[in-house]
């Protein structure tokens, strides 16, 4: 995890960081679409307000460009939920590259499959999937959804700069 993830943030700066408002990031996490933050902090016997990081951002960031393209907010939410260890174990380039860490849903005949990396590898990746689809099911897959997390990465750290709001 990149050590610039480590930065704790108030929802505020959330909201902030991926050009949001604050109503409607307190609206996804209340109906549950932010199932990568900790579920935990709500509590009634913990009245300590909850910090977010870099990565809780641009993870939220990745949820709403996939429902603002059309995906439903459950489904939007799982993929980058089960898409998160790849954006959390990525060296994030300064600039966008085909290094750049994307995140995702392939659907299948039989079902979906959450996937994810740099593009070299995610295309092969999907490639496997497709073909293991084609000779289980004669399927070859109906769709694919992606968004690119390294580049919200990118737009959160450079949003966040020089806006903090002390809670």
């Amino acid at each position: 995890m990149d050590s610039n993830s480590d930065e704790k943030l108030t929802i505020r700066d959330v909201a902030d960081a991926v050009g949001a408002s604050i109503n409607r990031v307190k609206s996804l996490r209340q109906r549950g679409f932010t199932p990568f933050w900790d579920a935990g902090t709500d509590d009634p016997e913990d009245r300590s307000w909850r910090r977010y990081t870099v990565l809780d951002a641009v993870l939220l960031a990745c949820v709403i460009e996939l429902i603002d393209g059309g995906l439903a907010a459950e489904v939007a939410a799982s993929a980058v939920a089960n898409g998160r260890a790849y954006v959390y174990d990525a060296k994030h380039p300064a600039r966008s590259s085909v290094a750049d860490v994307w995140i995702g849903l392939l659907r299948l005949d039989d079902g979906a499959a959450h996937v994810g990396g740099p593009l070299p590898n995610l295309f092969a990746d999907i490639e496997d999937r497709i073909k293991r689809d084609i000779k289980h099911f004669d399927g070859g897959g109906s769709g694919l959804v992606l968004v690119n997390a390294s580049k919200h990465y990118r737009r959160v750290r450079a949003n966040l700069e020089g806006v903090r709001h002390d809670a």
